[in-house]
């Protein structure tokens, strides 16, 4: 674990297919899908190639992240990818498939913020804590989803491993709330 240099972040996205679907879990499937087919391989060659330190990501759409039109209902996975030594952006791009949209410098400056996180709790008041904690979360999914077999992952799994994330913070005997 170490803290990331915000100011080499770039971001891209991963666009996510409208949840045309009869189910939720159908959707979640085309999803993992996603995951595996573009995310992983996409990861790993970025970091085999030290272009990468480390990356996160999330799911957003165009009211909280994604910079597509008014009228682009999609969601995305919004990678954020930190810089390998020596890299730069233009480096960074000519590697990244045609399935990577919109690709710009991170859009993370000064004063460094992240949504539902205070500073004062933090070492030194230092947000690159929480873009780490962040980073690691990402890397545990991916990592969740490469000692299974095959992508048809069950999602009693990721429950199973939520829950032991929050049995380790004591979230269902306190009553924790979710957001």
């Amino acid at each position: 674990m170490s803290l990331p240099n915000l100011d080499r972040i770039v971001e891209t996205f991963i666009q996510v297919p409208l949840n045309n679907q009869n189910t939720t879990i159908k959707y979640w499937h085309i999803y993992v899908e996603i995951l595996y087919e573009k995310l992983i391989p996409l990861l790993d060659n970025l970091r085999d190639k030290k272009l990468i330190k480390s990356f996160s990501f999330l799911i957003h759409n165009k009211d909280n992240g994604v910079p597509t039109n008014k009228d682009d209902n999609h969601p995305y996975i919004h990678i954020r990818l930190e810089l390998g030594e020596d890299i730069t952006e233009d480096d960074l791009k000519l590697n990244l498939p045609d399935y990577c949209l919109f690709t710009q410098k991170g859009m993370i400056q000064l004063p460094y913020t992240m949504s539902g996180i205070e500073s004062k709790y933090l070492i030194d008041e230092d947000f690159r804590y929480a873009w780490m904690i962040l980073s690691d979360s990402s890397e545990l999914v991916v990592e969740i989803l490469k000692i299974h077999k095959d992508k048809n992952l069950p999602i009693q799994h990721v429950a199973q491993f939520l829950h032991f994330l929050g049995n380790q913070f004591f979230v269902k005997l306190i009553n924790i709330p979710m957001p």
